[in-house]
């Protein structure tokens, strides 16, 4: 089973179909088990990074410089909590990273076949051979290092004083919440002992480049913006607004994927079971 990667939608072939239903039980175990909360974590951390300095600018009267800074920072913590995740993990490289490339073939399968479609789209779609091998085909490591090089540098202009737009002084106090989170979630994991959270590293594997990407484009922005000759300090706080809502938008469309993924699970639970796998 092999596809073009300038392909973008395959039909779902009978041995895509025996894949699915050869690798959906294992899948399903780990969403149950913790795939779908940690996903939860995720998304939520995504949230309150755009909701804290959102707050912070409304309520506390912060400049849009340090508004933006605080934003930046926030998505870094996530992707650094999403990073240390995998490298706990990697104790167990291989089964990681096979784990990981099943989920990114199985979740986009089943979901198209639950809406009865024909095809599926395939330009991360991983093959047989990947699963095989534990080969992702999105990358990872690329998006993040954007992430942080762009992200970083955007986040240090506007921490000084020759900031465009007030200096982002504020840094430490508007991530709080965000370390908080981070913080609270890994010694809760330890100190259960919770069996299986070392294994989340297959999750944010899946997670990390699109928190990445949406890290790498907001900042790209932001930067753009700000160093465009027309663009004024009166402006800030538009942009402040822009930034923070769509990283708010990117939370919800990634909590607004949950219930759908658990859908998936569920049509793929009786559809094994139809099928006596």
């Amino acid at each position: 089973m092999a596809y073009s990667r300038t392909t973008t939608w395959v039909p779902i072939t009978r041995d895509m179909r025996e894949l699915l239903y050869a690798h959906g039980g294992a899948a399903i175990t780990r969403l149950e088990s913790f795939g779908m909360d940690d996903r939860r974590e995720s998304a939520f951390a995504v949230l309150l990074a755009g909701a804290a300095p959102l707050v912070g600018m409304t309520m506390l009267g912060w400049e849009a410089g340090a508004t933006i800074a605080v934003l930046l920072a926030n998505l870094l913590i996530g992707l650094t909590d999403d990073l240390v995740r995998i490298g706990l993990s990697m104790e167990r490289r291989q089964e990681t990273l096979h784990e990981r490339v099943q989920d990114e073939f199985v979740w986009p399968v089943a979901r198209a076949m639950s809406l009865g479609r024909k095809t599926v789209y395939a330009k991360f779609l991983p093959s047989e051979s990947d699963i095989e091998t534990g080969l992702a085909q999105s990358p990872t490591w690329l998006a993040a290092g954007l992430a942080y090089l762009i992200g970083g540098f955007t986040a240090f202009m506007l921490t000084g004083s020759g900031s465009p737009m007030g200096a982002g002084d504020l840094l430490f106090l508007g991530s709080l919440p965000n370390l908080g989170l981070s913080l609270a979630t890994s010694v809760l994991h330890g100190v259960n002992r919770h069996p299986h959270w070392r294994q989340a590293g297959s999750v944010r594997l899946q997670t990390v480049a699109t928190t990445s990407y949406a890290t790498a484009i907001i900042a790209a922005a932001v930067f753009f913006v700000m160093t465009a000759p027309s663009f004024k300090a009166s402006s800030g706080t538009v942009l402040a607004w822009c930034a923070c809502l769509a990283t708010l938008l990117h939370g919800g469309w990634r909590v607004w994927r949950l219930p759908l993924l658990r859908d998936s699970a569920r049509w793929l639970k009786r559809s094994m079971h139809r099928m006596g796998k």
